[in-house]
């Protein structure tokens, strides 16, 4: 059986990833360069993953309906207000 693909945003830390790579494929995103370089990024790629882990990136609508595969999105922090809950939610995530 395949294992699951996770895009981390970063916000993880070096053991948590190695415990994640247990389970699943990870791919470290491209993040901490201009938000709107790493905004296209994400919208180009999320399509290959069923998880997403965030920290920076604002989730919303074009992300999500790009977002073929992904059943899990997961943040980084004490807050989501930059994840489109509802809309996340209507698409089944």
């Amino acid at each position: 059986m395949s294992k699951n693909k996770v895009l981390v945003l970063g916000g993880l830390d070096e053991d948590a990833i190695t415990e994640l790579k247990d389970d699943c494929e990870v791919v470290m995103g491209l993040v901490g360069h201009r938000p709107e370089d790493d905004y296209e990024w994400v919208l180009e790629n999320i399509a290959n993953y069923d998880a997403v882990i965030d920290a920076k990136i604002i989730i919303d609508k074009r992300i999500i309906d790009r977002a073929k595969n992904l059943k899990i999105i997961s943040t980084f922090g004490v807050n989501y207000n930059f994840i489109d809950v509802d809309y996340a939610r209507q698409k089944g995530i």
